[in-house]
């Protein structure tokens, strides 16, 4: 495994285990090692595997794909059974970032944001839960874990996470029209997430 590869699974592995250290522990009424104890403690540290498994999988264990967009490639609408995670829309542009906080915040921008069709940013901690979502985005949001920074560029989202997902939608209304197909590359265009690399 290249080291860089390694760093990254090392760097996602304990911001991961620093979490999972921090969750609550169910009430153990049981010998420690019981089968029932083994699943109650997989159970409470599942969710954290599942956000790993997203970094590793997007990231390639690369820390230069982590504070920016992962999923390149040509714009295109998922096509049925193509779904990168459970129940996609096919009428949706999709863009993803994994985010590390630890080294200072990660700014997300709309500069084309339309009323008249869905498009958001999904925000997820390291437990893959979501903990906000930002309808029709405009302007600028800075994300940061811990303190408060100093220079705030639009509005401040306080992270519950150093690790984060972003998941970036927008509305295709009629792929068979080229004006409407436009107009949504457009808005998705518009969209940026920039932010400090991580320490290598």
């Amino acid at each position: 495994m290249p080291k860089v590869v390694q760093k990254v699974a090392l760097l996602c592995t304990v911001v991961l285990l620093n979490a999972c250290e921090r969750a609550p522990t169910a009430v153990v009424t049981q010998k420690t090692d019981s089968f029932e104890n083994q699943v109650a403690e997989y159970l409470r540290k599942f969710p954290y595997q599942d956000t790993f498994d997203y970094a590793m999988r997007y990231t390639g264990g690369d820390p230069s794909k982590l504070n920016t967009c992962v999923l390149g490639g040509e714009l295109a609408l998922v096509k049925a059974g193509d779904d990168v995670v459970v129940r996609m829309n096919n009428d949706t542009y999709y863009e993803m970032a994994i985010l590390n906080l630890e080294n200072g915040s990660v700014v997300l921008g709309s500069s084309a944001s339309a009323e008249d069709r869905f498009n958001s940013f999904q925000l997820m901690d390291d437990r893959n839960a979501n903990y906000r979502n930002v309808i029709h985005p405009k302007g600028e949001y800075t994300l940061y874990f811990g303190e408060k920074p100093v220079q705030i560029l639009g509005e401040a989202i306080e992270v519950p996470s150093s690790l984060s997902v972003v998941i970036v939608r927008v509305e295709v209304k009629d792929e068979g029209d080229p004006e409407d197909v436009a107009a949504a590359k457009s808005v998705f265009n518009g969209i940026t997430i920039t932010g400090e690399q991580p320490n290598e």
